[in-house]
């Protein structure tokens, strides 16, 4: 009876078929982990499914729409699960959350004996904010809804649907663990994803985190105007969204008084709050999101993310009065007591003490300047130094090239940034199985990198495009110090008397005059000009 029970479970353990993926690896491509997000599950939480063993998984699905539907279907909720043919125990499994199209090879690549490689679709942008009427608090934040469908822009509270998805997909591993042999779990995502991924990890069971530029919630998260200002930029994606059509003809108006989602009030709606926020929103001391204490990659890209201005948006039309008009919507003084002192205190640092104020170039890579340290450089310091105290090890990299799952894991492109991709899979690969980058050494090829707080100075990699590694301590410590300390403090002076604007009725700056930053020019400013200059073209990359 005995050996009948273990034929009849080792039958079961193979049951189900895979393709060869190369001499070495197998993979169970197409893996469904919830139902399909479609039709009645359109605008639900993801909803489990249990294993099919009977079945072949030869294929690889698409990933989800994020913005744009070329190559994705919002059927995305798979799993591929990669490992090394003939594997019988629980290895650690390195789970990428990516809806981008990986290539098969390089994915093979990097599974090995000791270590499983699993790729996950997940819902983010418009179809991963969204969640439902009834499990979230906060009713009286700003809201468009479709019967019990609601976009909840100011509160965090509850689980929106790419939430739902990460833990669902790690949940059906844990579940399936002894039949896909799954045993640590580190998460890796970047960017949007990684916001989703964090936003799940205190509610999910996982080992290990690698978290790549996703730390926009850290600045974002319960601010007063971030409602305002999500809701344009979904106001704005949703005019275009594919699936509105769908949409429409399942909606109805109601007798609420909010606004269903329907061409004429997404027009009015857009319109009313576009009105109602400054872009830029409030740079200090966001609060951030509950975090569990397990060993963390934070990644930093060195640059602005291809959503921001690049030089590509320079040219000879941009004067110091655009400058100018983006202090003013960085810190505008409807936000801010002493908004013309913290303008003067940015201008001090970024261009008095950088270069000259009348290279109109050199004005516009230091506003790019001023965007990365603030949404990208100080909240990821000010998530470091909460980590830190809740006694997780915390490793920070600072790295060259852009969107690294994507730039490393897809087909062409390998050659030009070998040498970086290889390193960076040394450093994750390791940590997947070791929970260390790297060993203890004294190796010039390969020193030690060791995690924040664990020696005398804070050490960091920088990991360069060429593949070049740097370490370097103190963090942009003057970016990080001036963003969320300095100019915090600056704000709550009380200073004396209020001057008239001295060009109270200019429209233009000249950049060899006396600095003008007082209150009524840049109210003047902010009543004639948009903006949203860096942001008007962003994606939901950097706002959900």
């Amino acid at each position: 009876m005995l050996l009948l029970l273990l034929l009849l479970y080792t039958g079961l353990s193979v049951a189900f078929e895979g393709k060869s993926l190369s001499e070495n690896v197998v993979g169970y491509l197409g893996i469904p982990y919830a139902k399909a997000p479609v039709r009645e599950r359109r605008f639900k939480e993801s909803e489990p499914v249990e294993f099919d063993e009977k079945r072949s998984y030869l294929e690889w699905p698409l990933g989800c729409p994020e913005v744009a539907y070329m190559g994705r279907s919002e059927d995305c909720l798979f799993l591929n699960v990669l490992q090394h043919k003939g594997t019988s125990k629980k290895v650690d499994t390195l789970l990428i959350f990516s809806n981008e199209k990986l290539s098969e090879a390089k994915l093979a690549g990097l599974a090995s004996p000791s270590l499983n490689i699993v790729t996950a679709g997940v819902r983010c942008g418009l179809l991963g904010s969204l969640f439902n009427q009834g499990r979230y608090v906060g009713a009286s934040e700003p809201r468009i809804t479709s019967n019990s469908l609601f976009i909840y822009l100011g509160s965090f509270n509850g689980i929106p649907h790419g939430v739902s998805d990460v833990l669902n997909a790690v949940k059906f591993l844990r579940n399936n663990a002894d039949l896909l042999h799954i045993g640590k779990i580190t998460v890796w995502a970047e960017s949007l994803a990684a916001e989703t991924v964090a936003s799940a990890l205190s509610r999910t069971d996982v080992d290990r985190a690698i978290l790549i530029n996703g730390n926009a919630r850290t600045r974002t998260i319960a601010r007063e105007e971030f409602s305002k200002r999500a809701t344009y930029k979904l106001l704005t994606e949703l005019e275009h969204f594919s699936m509105i059509p769908y949409a429409f003809s399942k909606i109805r108006h109601d007798d609420s008084g909010d606004c269903p989602l329907i061409p004429s009030c997404l027009t009015s709606e857009k319109s009313k709050w576009k009105k109602a926020f400054y872009p830029f929103g409030i740079p200090f001391r966001s609060p951030s999101y509950e975090q569990p204490a397990i060993p963390t990659i934070l990644g930093v890209f060195r640059q602005l993310p291809k959503d921001y201005p690049t030089d590509a948006n320079f040219d000879e039309k941009y004067q110091y009065i655009d400058f100018k008009r983006f202090l003013a919507g960085l810190i505008p003084d409807t936000q801010f007591r002493n908004a013309p002192l913290l303008r003067r205190q940015i201008l001090h640092q970024y261009i008095y003490t950088q270069g000259d104020k009348k290279n109109t170039y050199f004005l516009f890579e230091q506003m790019r300047k001023i965007l990365l340290d603030r949404d990208f450089i100080a909240p990821t310091q000010q998530l470091v130094t909460e980590l830190k105290q809740k006694k997780g090890p915390v490793y920070m990299l600072e790295y060259g090239i852009d969107n690294p799952p994507a730039s490393c894991l897809q087909d062409g492109g390998w050659d030009d940034i070998k040498p970086f991709c290889d390193k960076m899979f040394q450093y994750f690969t390791r940590f997947a199985t070791k929970g260390e980058p790297t060993k203890n050494s004294c190796e010039k090829t390969n020193p030690t990198w060791p995690a924040m707080g664990s020696t005398k100075r804070d050490y960091h990699v920088i990991l360069k495009a060429d593949g070049i590694i740097e370490w370097e301590s103190n963090f942009h410590l003057a970016s990080t110090e001036l963003w969320n300390n300095f100019l915090l403090a600056l704000d709550k002076l009380e200073l004396k008397g209020r001057r008239d604007a001295v060009f109270k009725e200019e429209t233009q700056l000249d950049p060899h005059e006396v600095e003008d930053d007082i209150q009524e020019w840049h109210r003047n400013a902010d009543e004639m000009s948009n903006f949203d200059h860096a942001m008007e073209d962003m994606s939901l990359h950097m706002e959900l």
